[in-house]
Formats: structure tokens, sequence, C-alpha cells
């Protein structure tokens, strides 16, 4: 009876070894693909206007989603690094797309002539969701592990870092987002988080 209370144990012990050597591998970073397409900004479903010149997009319907009040639906505001046959940008989600499928995007003219020729008109894109970072008042990106300075060789918290170059934002000072998978899943930042393993882009203004 003992032996085999041992054994049962033990066979605990592993599967809790193994669980938590599962849990702790990061998750796949997420990525869309779909047709790039663009369109003469306004007033859009989140509530903000924004010109042609601004780096925006209307996201599908699909991943809009139902939200009660269309100007607080989590995915607004939310940033995207959007790659075409031309090349790459960071747009800003903060308008609807209502015949966009799935993985689509309607983008501002001067986000699409970054991607793509104009004169396409529709293009094949890939694009994902990029997490957010905001300093003093100011936005930018992070994309994954990297150096504690920033590419001028100032540390990311020196706020005369002339190469965080961005708009004020309504967030808090000092907050991150969790992860590329929290942006995913709408998740909220969580503030104090430190900055020393994340890489940093120059920010896209804010419309």
């Amino acid at each position: 009876m003992m032996h085999s209370k041992f054994i049962l144990c033990a066979l605990v012990a592993i599967l809790s070894t193994r669980s938590y050597f599962v849990s702790s591998i990061p998750h796949e970073k997420r990525g869309f693909s779909g047709d790039g397409t663009y369109y003469n900004p306004g007033l859009g479903a989140c509530g903000q206007s924004s010109g042609s010149g601004s780096f925006i997009a209307a996201i599908n319907r699909p991943q809009w989603g139902n939200p009660a009040n269309p100007n607080s639906n989590p995915i607004c505001g939310k940033q995207a690094k959007v790659t075409g046959p031309k090349g790459s940008c960071t747009v800003t989600i903060v308008d609807l797309c209502p015949e966009c499928a799935f993985g689509s995007l309607d983008l501002s003219p001067a986000a699409f002539n970054a991607i793509a020729d104009p004169n396409a008109g529709r293009v094949p894109i890939s694009w994902d969701f990029v997490a957010v970072f905001f300093f003093n008042g100011l936005v930018g990106t992070k994309s994954g592990p990297g150096p504690s300075t920033l590419p001028d060789g100032t540390n990311p918290l020196d706020s005369s870092s002339k190469f965080l170059k961005g708009q004020p934002h309504a967030n808090d000072n000092n907050s991150i987002d969790d992860s590329v998978d929290d942006i995913a899943d709408n998740s909220d930042s969580e503030k104090g988080k430190t900055v020393s393993s994340v890489s940093f882009v120059e920010a896209t203004p804010t419309p």
C-alpha cells in the first residue's frame, strides 16, 4: 500500500514538473494576413478624427467585435505593424471596416503608400499587434527582447532621450503592456514594468 502511494506521489510530482515547463514556454507570436486597401479617413468608429496623412487603419468587422459602445472598444488605439509588397509601417486602429474580411485592414493613404503602390488599390498584407509603452506622455512600441538602451544610446527611462518621439497620450506614465499576446487579447497594461528587457523602435506619432 505504501509502495503504491509512493508511486502515485512520484507521478504527481513528475506531471506537475512537466506542466510547469510547458506553461513556461513563451507563446508563439500571433499574426494575421488579408487584404490591404485604403480610404479617406474622417471621423472613425472609435470617435476620433483622422486625416489622410495619419498612419491609421480601420479593422475588419470580425476582429472589431460587437462592443456596446464603439467609442470604448478595447481595440481602439491599439497599434499594428503592417507589411506589404513595398515595406512596413505601424498604424493605430481608429475605425471599423464593415466590408473587410477577417485579417484585412483598410489603411489611410499615407499608411498604404508606405507598404504598397497606391495604384494597386488592393494588396496582400501581413500584420500583427505590437505592444505599446507609455513614457512621460510619449507613445512608442516594443518589439521583443533587446538592450536596456535606446538606439541613440540613452536609457529608456531618461526623459531627455531624443529617440522618444511621439504625441501626448492619456495613459499613465511609465506603464507598459505585458506582452504582444496581451495586446491581441485586449488585456489592460500593467504599471511599473521594467523596460530593461525590451527593444524599442522609433514611435509613430498618434493622430
